[in-house]
């Protein structure tokens, strides 16, 4: 057997253990031939499709191991330990081991370089399940540790250190932070990377934390106390999220900081925009610092002045507690910072600062004596005149104007251009459309290309189809709760164009597995999808879908539905499809609208013809309905998708009531209430098609004759 068949067998097995043996057996000759067909390999297996992906990701750990040990540059081989494909590994301090023991015959510095790589490629982690320290962080790590080279800047390097020290923690694995060999490197590293404060705070029922550990290991000696306060305070001056801080936070606290170590002018340019969490800390240190006398007169009035002016309540209490406290002398710079507080709206903040004001008065000179005035306008009359006998008369601030919105219409973005290929096709399908619009233009897309040439579509789609997880081929793989979703109900109706044999066996594979009951309005959306499909597995066309919206509010052109009627030439259309056209109407058409459609020839066509003429004669305002001087003439309804016969209203029949009496046979007294919900917008049907006795299939396409009333009203119903 030759090497790579040997490999290629342990891999697939999953034999890792035995693998590693095999490849330290191989001379130089061996090696190359496995490195020759590993890529290849690997890139036919992703490429056949989902289940064979997840079976290369729990193989993962074997081609690791081969391409570590045969691949020969150090890019090749960084670039191979970090494909998407093989990055997650179950084990990943045995994969590390083994992956150290394959290279360790591999040049000093060829090691050293791919260290160096491997860390810059690390990853930002994100929120998942255990562990945290990230993709390919322990082989980075050994490599580091075993070449002994200096870790290049990373943020993932450092956030995935402090995770793993959590990971051990968490399960309960013995590890004495003080020896670890990383941690001189990483802990001033720590206050400068992004994604460290959550491992650094996790705790999850254990006692003590990362921040916990640093502290003591402070006390003992073994980590500076100044290199962590003095990156705490780096880290504060950074800035951040409250969140993002809130470790280095607790950290500083239990440092307990020294008065001479505490950043005064640094502390107090960051007490306006600082996070709350933050705010509060520095308040406090910067009063233990005034109490020792290490606060100037100017620093202080800075201090107060940015804490009263702070939008949180409790800073702007914390302000006048300060100021409260200060001595007489330094009124001139207490005074500007109370007046901030005048335009507070809790009555208690407001009250407190202007007793304070008028006790610091008599001490005050006129620059902050003029600020209070200035600022004393916005308080009520009560409080104002306090001021007032205090500093001098002060005028009553004028009554702001209500200043109300402008409410502005804004246009809708309009509809993006039809799909104009099958490779087209292909690449929207591929990005999964969800929203209803994007369903609508990928069916009428379908639909249309597939009459022009259904050949090149059913090629352009075949890989798309083939590479979907549920397996769209196969019809052992469809169940009704899924089959029924609109994204499978859309590549069923490409499966029926790439595939009609098997559309056909799914078909049959899910007749009557209906197991649980839906809403009806949501069985004729289906409904529509079902037409096309039936149609498609029968070797049938059709030239355009009628209900395709022309217009982002869902509705479809009057004119352009009967220049697509006439593309049918005379055949029916579909019935869903046509029922969910009319349905789109705008509410008002052109009167030649009655004319064009009234040359269309068939039954369809005639129904289209009546329901314009109904408008044409309608009240001002009516929409669909139709008034008492609506014109009398036969009715035509089609039945069953334009295949049955159609029936007509008795002679002399006003249309309308002819038609409502239709729809109350086939939908049964209260069909108005059932109906009352009904939308003309894409992907919410605006009809029942379904409450018909029988169900959807026998439903005659009666409906749009009953709504005449609800296009004509105004309320729920009308829309």
């Amino acid at each position: 057997m030759n090497p790579w068949q040997e490999v290629v067998e342990r891999i697939e097995a999953g034999d890792n253990k035995d693998l590693v043996e095999l490849l330290r057996g191989f001379g130089e000759v061996g090696r190359r031939a496995v490195a020759v067909q590993l890529p290849a390999y690997l890139a036919g297996r992703v490429g056949q499709g989902w289940e064979a992906r997840w079976e290369v990701r729990d193989r993962a750990a074997g081609f690791r191991l081969a391409g570590a040990a045969c691949l020969g540059g150090v890019a090749q081989v960084a670039a191979w330990l970090n494909r998407r494909e093989l990055r997650d590994v179950s084990a990943p301090e045995t994969d590390a081991a083994r992956i150290l023991s394959l290279i360790e015959d591999r040049p000093v510095k060829w090691r050293e370089e791919l260290a160096v790589r491997l860390v810059r490629r690390l990853r930002p982690l994100t929120r998942r399940a255990w562990p945290r320290s990230g993709e390919g962080w322990e082989l980075a790590a050994a490599l580091v540790l075993e070449t002994g080279v200096d870790v290049p800047d990373s943020d993932a390097f450092v956030a995935g250190w402090a995770w793993r020290l959590t990971e051990r923690r968490q399960t309960g694995e013995a590890h004495d932070l003080a020896q670890d060999p990383l941690l001189d490197q990483m802990v001033p590293r720590l206050f400068h990377a992004q994604g460290v404060a959550e491992a650094l705070a996790w705790e999850n029922g254990r006692s003590t934390t990362v921040i916990d550990e640093l502290a003591e290991l402070a006390a003992a000696g073994r980590v500076s106390r100044r290199t962590l306060l003095e990156g705490c305070a780096s880290r504060f001056m950074a800035g951040g999220e409250g969140g993002e801080l809130a470790p280095f936070v607790t950290l500083w606290r239990r440092l307990g900081a020294e008065v001479a170590e505490i950043p005064v002018l640094d502390f107090v340019r960051l007490l306006p925009s600082a996070p709350a969490l933050l705010v509060e800390l520095m308040a406090e240190e910067l009063r233990r610092a005034d109490a020792a006398g290490a606060v100037d007169d100017e620093l202080w009035a800075e201090a107060v002045q940015a804490l009263t002016f702070r939008a949180e309540k409790k800073h702007v209490t914390a302000g006048l507690r300060w100021i409260a406290e200060a001595a007489p002398s330094r009124a001139e710079g207490a005074l500007p910072a109370l007046a901030t507080v005048f335009g507070q709206d809790t009555p208690a903040l407001r009250d407190r600062a202007v007793r304070l004001a008028v006790a610091l008065a008599p001490h005050a000179g006129e620059p902050a004596r003029e600020a209070v005035r200035q600022e004393a306008g916005l308080l009520p009359d009560g409080p104002r005149g306090r001021i007032a006998a205090a500093f001098g008369e002060v005028a009553a601030a004028p009554a702001e104007p209500l200043a109300v919105a402008v409410l502005m219409a804004r246009d809708l973005p309009g509809l993006p251009p039809p799909i104009a290929s099958a490779a087209e096709l292909a690449v929207w399908l591929e990005a999964e459309p969800a929203a209803p619009a994007q369903f609508e233009r990928a069916l009428a897309a379908l639909v249309e290309l597939s009459h022009r040439d259904r050949v090149a579509v059913a090629r352009a789609l075949r890989p798309w189809l083939e590479s979907r997880w549920w397996r769209p081929l196969d019809a052992d793989g469809h169940f009704y709760g899924l089959a029924e979703n609109h994204g499978v109900l859309l590549a069923r109706c490409a499966l029926a164009v790439v595939s009609p044999d098997h559309s056909r066996a799914i078909t049959t594979r899910l007749t009557g597995e209906r197991h649980f009951a839906e809403p009806p309005l949501t069985l004729f959306v289906r409904r529509r999808f079902h037409e096309i499909i039936e149609r498609l597995e029968a070797g049938a066309t059709v030239p355009v879908l009628l209900a395709a919206p022309t217009a982002p509010t869902g509705h479809v052109d009057a004119e352009t539905l009967v220049t697509r009627m006439e593309l049918l030439d005379g055949a029916e259309p579909l019935e869903a499809d046509f029922l969910q056209a009319l349905l789109r109407l705008p509410r008002r058409s052109e009167p030649a609208l009655a004319v064009r459609a009234g040359r269309l020839t068939s039954r369809a066509g005639a129904v289209l013809a009546a329901l314009a003429a109904r408008r044409r004669a309608a009240r001002p305002g009516g929409g669909l309905g139709g008034g008492a001087g609506a014109q009398a003439e036969p009715l035509l309804l089609p039945h069953g998708g334009g295949g049955g016969g159609a029936r007509q209203a008795r002679a002399g029949d006003d249309p309308a009531r002819a038609a409502d009496r239709a729809a109350e046979r086939a939908l049964g007294p209260g069909a108005d209430d059932r109906l009352s919900g009904v939308r003309a917008r894409p992907g919410v049907v605006a009809v029942d098609h379904a409450l018909a006795p029988g169900g959807p299939r026998r439903a005659p396409a009666r409906v749009p004759a009953h709504l005449r009333r609800y296009r004509g009203a105004r309320g729920p119903r009308a829309r």
